[in-house]
């Protein structure tokens, strides 16, 4: 399986608080390496993934650390060709969890589709992601 994860790159995110927080960590695999939003929701964060990628994006993982009151609750996936126009992937449920949750989308992402954004639309109670 190929973790195109770590060849991504951060274009846009809604918000964050500290430098030190930046959304570019939710690329790392350093656990004490987090993205902190400003209060409110939603909250999104758009990755630009490499271009001429040789399969497609067929499953989406969400890992959190702890079980956490800000953790993702009701996450939406989108792609985009442009980074402009967005089409609706999947809408998924997330579990109060500190394992990772893998989830099958409804269809692979097209290969001119190099803009993935992850709408955090809802939390277990926290005001922020």
């Amino acid at each position: 399986m190929t973790d195109y994860a770590l060849l991504a790159d951060v274009v846009t995110v809604s918000s964050e608080v500290l430098p030190e927080c930046s959304a570019r960590n939710v690329l790392h695999d350093d656990d004490r390496k987090l993205w902190l939003s400003e209060p409110g929701l939603p909250q999104d964060i758009t990755l630009r993934m490499p271009s001429g990628m040789s399969k497609p994006i067929c499953v989406v993982g969400l890992y959190c650390w702890h079980t956490f009151h800000t953790n993702p609750r009701h996450v939406a996936i989108l792609s985009s060709a442009d980074g402009k126009h967005f089409v609706m992937r999947m809408g998924m449920e997330c579990e109060l969890t500190d394992q990772v949750q893998l989830f099958q989308l409804e269809g692979p992402i097209p290969f001119a589709d190099t803009y993935i954004k992850v709408l955090f639309r809802s939390t277990f109670g926290g005001e922020r992601t």
